[in-house]
């Protein structure tokens, strides 16, 4: 089901308060929300509180981190006079 795969996809990055037939989310800093209508792809959310209408078939995706991720790679080269 979408609402288990949206758990899947971010269980802390999504605040929602439901009144009536309007829905809003608050994105937090260093994300960034896909927004569906209908289950294809409508808009990104970004960082800040944006309202969702859910009676027009409108629901949060998942969550995007946008935080720099750092991956340290150790690379040897080898010179023609064979000097590391």
């Amino acid at each position: 089901s979408l609402s288990r795969r949206r758990h899947i996809l971010s269980p802390s990055l999504s605040r929602r308060r439901h009144m009536g037939f309007n829905n809003w989310t608050c994105v937090p800093q260093g994300t960034i929300q896909v927004i569906q209508t209908w289950g294809k792809f409508s808009r990104f959310a970004e960082p800040g509180c944006h309202c969702l209408f859910p009676i027009c078939g409108e629901e949060i995706a998942g969550a995007i981190s946008t935080r720099i991720q750092s991956l340290d790679v150790a690379c040897e080269t080898k010179t023609k006079d064979n000097v590391f």
